[in-house]
C-alpha cells in the first residue's frame, strides 16, 4: 500500500522516455473506444506489463465497468463489461481517491480477488482518474509474476492516468456532440415521416420502421392502451415476425416490462442474459425460448396523458442497448405521440362529421312524401349508408297488443329478408331484447350472444354469423320499437361509436316515427267507426265514389249491399246499449267473413251497414246478401245478457244509367232492404 502523503518524486530519465511514448500517442478527440483502448496499449507496453484496463465508472447508475483492457480471456478475448468479483476494490479507489501497489498477492488490500485468481495477476497497480476533483474510474497495470514496483511506475501512471482523464472528457463530449447531433437528424427524419402518414395504420407502421432502422432493432412493438377501459386499443408489430413481443392481452402485458413501464410512467433498459424481476417468470422464460436480448421500453406520452409503449428488442446476438438508445427512442416516441393524438383527433372528426351527415340523411329521409311505410324505408336507406351495413331493419311495435306494427329492409348483401317476422320472434331477437330492457347491444362478428334465442342466432349464422348494433325506439317512455344493423363482413366490424351514432339516429328517428303513428292514427279515426273497426259513413261514400268512377270508365259492374238488424230497438231496450254494442261488433266480425278483399263495407249509421261491390253484378250481390243473412242467423250471439238470436233484412241494387252517385245506389239497396222488412224480416231483396 503507497501512502498518498509521501513527498513527490522526480521523474528518472526512464520516466521521462516513457512521458515521451505518452506525448506521441493521439489522444486527442476522438472515438471513446479508441482513445480508451490507445491509453491501455500504451500501458501495457511501457510497463512491459501482462495488461492494462481501464475501468469506468457508469454515468447512469454508478456501476463500475470495464471499459477498455488488453487482458484476454480463456477464449482469447479481450476482456471488457460489468466488474464483478473484485471484492470492492474499485468502488473504494473511486471514493476514497487513493493508488494501491501490490508487489505481490500479499499486499492485495481487501485480500485475492477472484478476478487476480482467474486471471493469474500476482501483482498490480491502480490509480484513480480524476478530472476536476470528480471520479470517473480507474486505470489499472498488471503482472503476472510479483514485481518490484519502483516510484517512477507509479509516477508515470498517474501521469497517464491524468492525461487519460482530460482525453476521456474530451472524447465524451465530442460523442455526445455526435449523438445530439445524430439525434436531431433521425428526430427530424422520423417527424418528415410521420407527417407524410396518410392514416393511423401507416403512422403506426412507418413509426416502427424508422426506429427499426435507426437504432438498429430487430423488432419494435407499438401498443396504445385505454386507461379508463383498462384494455389494448391497438397493437403494431414491425421488424423480425418472431420474437420476444406478442400480441399478449392487456393483463399478460401488465406482468411484463410493458406493464411495469405503464405502472411507473418511466422508461426502462433491460440487458440480455440478466434476468429481470420486473416482469413474471413466464415472460422471462418466453424470453430466452425466443432468443430475446436486450429490451428497451419507453412511455407513449402526450402531455399528461398516457398513452401506451413503445418497446424495441434485439436478439441475443446484438449488443445491449445503451442508454443514449433509450433518450433517442423516449424522443422518437414523443413524436409518434403527438401524431398519434393528432390521428385520433382527426379520426374524431371525421367521426363527427360522418355523425352530422348521418343526422342530416335522416332528417331528409323525415322529408320523404308518404306514409309511415315510406318513412321507415327512407330512414332504413340512411342509416344503411351511415354505418356501412350490409343490412339494416327498423322495426315499429306495438308491445301491449304484442304485434309488429310495421317493419322496413334496406341494404344488399347476404343478410336475408325478414319482413314476415311475427311478434314471437322479434321478441326472440337481439332487437327484442333491447326494447325490453331499454339499453343498447353491440354483438361482435362471429359470438353467440346469450341474450338471443337459438331461432335468431341460426338466422344471424345463415348470414356468417354477423356483427350487430341493436338500438331500442322510445317516445316520451313509450316502447315504439327497434333499430338494427348488420354487418356480414369480418373485417368491418362495428364498434362503440357506431353504437352511440345509430342511438343518436335511433334518437331522432323516434320522434318522427311517433307523430308518423299518432297522424295514422288521426287519419283512421277521421275514417274509422270507434265501435266496430270498419269504416264510418263518410269513408264508405268517399271509397264508395272512387268504385263507382272505375265502374263507369271502364264499363264494369257494380253493385251495393244495405243491412239492418231485426229487431234491434227491443235489444236496446230490453238489456241496454252496452249489449247492443256486443252485438253491432259480433254481427260485423261474422259479416267480414263473408266480405271480399276488393269491397267497401262500412256503418251507415245505427244498425244499418253498406257495402259497395266492385265487378259484381245484381245476382252476385244477391249471393253474397244472402250468405251474410245466414252467418249472422245461423247461431245466437253470446253477450253479458246471454245468447240472443239475431238476424238482418238486407237490400241489394245494381248500378244503372240514372245513378248519379254512389247515393243513389246505396239508396235503391236501402228501399230494397225496407221492402225486405216488410215480407217479414231475415231475407234478402233485390231492389
Amino acid at each position: 500500500m503507497i501512502d498518498p502523503t509521501r513527498e513527490p518524486v522526480l521523474p528518472s530519465q526512464g520516466v521521462q522516455q516513457q512521458l515521451a511514448a505518452l506525448g506521441a500517442v493521439e489522444l486527442g478527440a476522438g472515438d471513446l473506444n479508441e482513445v480508451l483502448r490507445a491509453i491501455a496499449e500504451l500501458v501495457t507496453n511501457q510497463f512491459g506489463a501482462m495488461g492494462a484496463g481501464l475501468v469506468l465508472a457508469d454515468e447512469a447508475d454508478g456501476s463500475m465497468v470495464i471499459a477498455a483492457s488488453t487482458i484476454v480471456d480463456s477464449n482469447g478475448d479481450e476482456v471488457e463489461g460489468p466488474v464483478t468479483d473484485d471484492n470492492g476494490l474499485n468502488q473504494w479507489i473511486v471514493e476514497t481517491g487513493r493508488t494501491v501497489v501490490a508487489a505481490s498477492p500479499a499486499d492485495m488490500p481487501f485480500g485475492t480477488s477472484r478476478v487476480a485468481v482467474r486471471w493469474g495477476v500476482r501483482a498490480f497497480m491502480a490509480v484513480p482518474i480524476t478530472l476536476r476533483e470528480k471520479p470517473m474510474g480507474v486505470l489499472h497495470v498488471f503482472h503476472r509474476d510479483q514485481h518490484d514496483w519502483q516510484p517512477d511506475d507509479l509516477l508515470f501512471l498517474e501521469t497517464v492516468a491524468r492525461r487519460a482523464a482530460v482525453a476521456i472528457d474530451n472524447a465524451r463530449l465530442l460523442q455526445e456532440t455526435r449523438r445530439a447531433r445524430d439525434r436531431a437528424e433521425m428526430l427530424s427524419r422520423m417527424g418528415r415521416a410521420l407527417i407524410n402518414a396518410t392514416s393511423y395504420a401507416e403512422l403506426l407502421e412507418t413509426a416502427a420502421g424508422v426506429i427499426i432502422e435507426t437504432l438498429p432493432a430487430d423488432r419494435v412493438h407499438i401498443i396504445t392502451i385505454d386507461q379508463i377501459v383498462p384494455r389494448v386499443l391497438d397493437h403494431h408489430i414491425g421488424g423480425a415476425t418472431e420474437g420476444t413481443v406478442g400480441r399478449d392481452s392487456y393483463e399478460e402485458l401488465m406482468t411484463g416490462l410493458t406493464g411495469w413501464v405503464l405502472r411507473e410512467g418511466k422508461a426502462l433498459l433491460s440487458r440480455k442474459g440478466v434476468p429481470d424481476e420486473r416482469e413474471s417468470l413466464m415472460l422471462q422464460e418466453r424470453r430466452r425460448a425466443n432468443n430475446g436480448g436486450s429490451v428497451l421500453v419507453v412511455p407513449l406520452r402526450y402531455r399528461s396523458q398516457l398513452l401506451g409503449t413503445l418497446t424495441a428488442t434485439r436478439t441475443t446476438s446484438e449488443p445491449d442497448f445503451e442508454p443514449a438508445d433509450v433518450e433517442l427512442v423516449e424522443s422518437m416516441a414523443n413524436l409518434v405521440a403527438v401524431e398519434v393524438v393528432k390521428s385520433r383527433l382527426h379520426e374524431s372528426n371525421e367521426a363527427a362529421a360522418n355523425e352530422v351527415m348521418a343526422l342530416y340523411q335522416v332528417a331528409q329521409a323525415l322529408n320523404r312524401e308518404g306514409g309511415i311505410e315510406e318513412l321507415m324505408q327512407g330512414l332504413s336507406e340512411s342509416v344503411v349508408s351511415a354505418l356501412g351495413a350490409d343490412r339494416v331493419s327498423l322495426y315499429v311495435t306495438d308491445v301491449e297488443k304484442q304485434r309488429v306494427l310495421y317493419s322496413a329492409q334496406a341494404g344488399s348483401g347476404e343478410l336475408p329478408h325478414e319482413d314476415e317476422m311475427d311478434f314471437d320472434q322479434f321478441s326472440g331477437s337481439m332487437c327484442g331484447w333491447v326494447l325490453r330492457n331499454r339499453r343498447s347491444a353491440l354483438v361482435p362478428h362471429g359470438a353467440r350472444d346469450p341474450r338471443e334465442s337459438d331461432a335468431a342466432f341460426d338466422h344471424r349464422s345463415r348470414a356468417g354469423e354477423a356483427s350487430m348494433v341493436v338500438v331500442p325506439l322510445f317516445h316520451s317512455g313509450r316502447p315504439l320499437g327497434s333499430l338494427c344493423a348488420y354487418s356480414a363482413d369480418a373485417d368491418h366490424q362495428f364498434a362503440q361509436r357506431d353504437v352511440t351514432l345509430a342511438f343518436a339516429m335511433g334518437s331522432q328517428m323516434s320522434i318522427a316515427l311517433a307523430n308518423a303513428l299518432l297522424f295514422e292514427e288521426t287519419q283512421r279515426l277521421a275514417i274509422t267507426d270507434e265501435l266496430t273497426g270498419i269504416h264510418n259513413r263518410r269513408q264508405l261514400f268517399t271509397l264508395g265514389e272512387r268504385e263507382l268512377r272505375a265502374a263507369r270508365r271502364y264499363g264494369r259492374p257494380l253493385a251495393g249491399i244495405m243491412f239492418d238488424l231485426d229487431y234491434f230497438k227491443i235489444i236496446n231496450d230490453s238489456h241496454g246499449h252496452a249489449v247492443g254494442d256486443e252485438v253491432l261488433e259480433e254481427v260485423v266480425r261474422r259479416a267480414r267473413k263473408e266480405v271480399r278483399e276488393v269491397d267497401v263495407f262500412g256503418r251507415y249509421g245505427g244498425e244499418e251497414f253498406g257495402m259497395v261491390l266492385p265487378e259484381a253484378g245484381l245476382s252476385k250481390a244477391i249471393e253474397i246478401g244472402e250468405r251474410l243473412r245466414i252467418v249472422v242467423a245461423e247461431e245466437p250471439i253470446h253477450t253479458s245478457a246471454g245468447p240472443l238470436d239475431v238476424t238482418i233484412s238486407v237490400g241489394v241494387a245494381a248500378i244503372s244509367s240514372d245513378m248519379q252517385n254512389i247515393q243513389a245506389l246505396l239508396d235503391r239497396a236501402d228501399a230494397a232492404m225496407f221492402a225486405a222488412k216488410h215480407k217479414g224480416r231475415n231475407i234478402v231483396q233485390s231492389g
